[in-house]
């Protein structure tokens, strides 16, 4: 009796350690899940600022054009949608606006709300060059995540 009663105690201690192992488990991958999306995320909202910078040199423009609503050194902030060739001011930090997926891109017009917010800086360097600063930030559970993917842009004319 004695000996059944510890094989019982001993294959409830396992189970219980299988299952908080497993929930270990999948919380990580449910992180590395948004952590990809949040990636490329960023990685989208540099290449909406390329293409800015593009539109504006092929326009006859400042390739700048625009930039200035995201300087940093004035506490501007913008958001991007990959739908649209301008920049608007970022929302409160306190209310920010999120990305929505209507099941095919995440934009800012359409779809069910995500998690997801984008934040973008355009720190004019110098004539020639503004260094963008893209900020995916996210909420899982109680939790606040971010992402951030920095790089050069320069006046290739």
């Amino acid at each position: 009796m004695i000996e059944l009663l510890i094989a019982i105690f001993i294959i409830a201690i396992s189970l219980i350690a299988i299952y908080g192992v497993t929930q270990t488990i999948l919380s990580g991958a449910r992180v590395s899940i948004f952590r990809f999306k949040a990636t490329y995320l960023a990685q989208e909202g540099i290449e909406i600022i390329r293409n800015i910078r593009d539109n504006n040199i092929i326009s006859g423009n400042d390739w700048n054009a625009g930039f200035n609503l995201c300087n940093p050194h004035y506490n501007l902030f913008c958001e991007a949608d990959y739908n649209d060739l301008s920049l608007s001011p970022y929302a409160s930090p306190n209310e920010p606006r999120k990305l929505l997926f209507p099941g095919i891109f995440y934009n800012y017009s359409e779809g069910k709300p995500t998690n997801f917010t984008r934040k973008i800086t355009i720190d004019p360097v110098s004539e020639d060059r503004a260094d963008v600063l893209v900020e995916v930030i996210w909420e899982d559970g109680d939790q606040e995540y971010n992402i951030s993917l920095k790089t050069s842009l320069y006046d290739w004319q």
